[in-house]
Order: C-alpha cells, then sequence, then structure tokens
C-alpha cells in the first residue's frame, strides 16, 4: 500500500535511503500548511488586517511559491533529486 502511494506521489520507485527523508518532508508540508488558517485568524483579530488584505498576501504567497516550485523543478531536473532535498533539510 505504502508503495503504490509513494508512486502516485512521486512517480517512480525511491531510493530507500531518500524515503524517510520525503516522508518527514511530507509531514512537514501538510503541518505548514495548516498553519495557514491559524495565521489568517490571527492577523485579523491582532493586526487589524482586512479580509482583502489578508486575501493579497495568500495571493502573493502563492504565487511566490508557484514560482518556487517551478524553479526547483527546474533545479532537480539539473542537479539531481537528491542533491536539492539535502540542500532544503
Amino acid at each position: 500500500m505504502f508503495r503504490r502511494l509513494a508512486h502516485m506521489i512521486w512517480g517512480a520507485e525511491v531510493d530507500r535511503a531518500i524515503r524517510p527523508v520525503l516522508l518527514v518532508a511530507l509531514i512537514g508540508s501538510l503541518a505548514g500548511s495548516s498553519v495557514w488558517s491559524f495565521m489568517g485568524i490571527w492577523a485579523i483579530q491582532e493586526l487589524g488586517a482586512s479580509s482583502s488584505q489578508l486575501a493579497y498576501g495568500y495571493l502573493a504567497v502563492a504565487v511566490a511559491g508557484g514560482v518556487l516550485g517551478y524553479v526547483a523543478g527546474h533545479l532537480s531536473d539539473h542537479f539531481g533529486r537528491r542533491r536539492l532535498i539535502l540542500v532544503r533539510v
């Protein structure tokens, strides 16, 4: 089951030594994405941000994430997945 799920997520067989690193990165990403809900509540209540300011802030972060994801994919194709994973950690 795990092998099929990993194949669906990463698209190919992943070396056994890299699996724990990828799992920790995936869990960290899931936890980090849940922070945005609480960050929005905090920004509205504590900072007095309007909902439109919050929306534009989220939009800026999403666009930056998309651009950085594209750049990281290009770097991964050029340098290899292992090197970028080691740089990220």
